[in-house]
C-alpha cells in the first residue's frame, strides 16, 4: 500500500492526519483487500465541479470525487477532495476539519473497494462503514 498526496495550485497545503495510515490499514485488514497505490489529490471548488460536470454529468460541488485505477485483485485509484467544501461541512455539522478530512478520505477508499452511496440504504451502509473505521 502506498498513499500519496498532491495539491493543485488553487488549494492551501495542510497537514494530512497522521491516524489515516493506520486507518487504511485497519481497511486493508478488515475488508479483506489488498491496497496498492492510493493518490489524494486536493482541489479547489471551481475544479471538482468542472470534474463532477465533465464525468458524472452533474452540476454542483461535491467534497469527494474517486477514480479507480484497480488492475485485478490490487485496488488502486485516485481521489480528489475538496477540502474548502469538506471545511464548510465540517463547520455545518459542528466537526472538527481534521475529523471531517479523515472521513471524506475514508469514504474516498470505500468507494474504491465497491461501496457506493446513490440509495438511501447505501448511504447509510458507507456511513456506517466510515464510522466504524473513525472509531465512532
Amino acid at each position: 500500500m502506498k498513499l500519496s498526496y498532491n495539491f493543485s495550485e488553487y488549494t492551501k497545503k495542510f497537514e494530512i492526519p497522521v491516524k489515516l495510515e493506520g486507518i487504511v490499514k485497519e481497511i486493508e485488514k478488515t475488508e479483506r483487500k489488498r491496497l496498492g497505490e492510493i493518490c489524494f489529490i486536493f482541489v479547489s471548488r471551481k475544479e471538482i465541479i468542472e470534474m463532477n460536470r465533465f464525468y458524472l454529468k452533474h452540476d454542483y460541488v461535491t467534497d469527494v470525487i474517486t477514480f479507480s485505477k484497480t488492475k485485478k485483485s490490487l485496488i488502486s485509484g485516485e481521489i480528489y477532495i475538496c477540502p474548502d467544501y469538506v471545511i464548510e461541512n465540517a463547520r455545518k455539522i459542528s466537526e472538527s476539519k481534521d475529523r471531517e478530512l479523515m472521513r471524506i478520505m475514508v469514504h474516498g477508499i470505500l468507494h474504491l473497494l465497491g461501496y457506493e452511496d446513490n440509495t438511501k440504504n447505501l448511504k447509510k451502509l458507507i456511513h456506517k462503514r466510515e464510522d466504524f473505521f473513525l472509531g465512532k
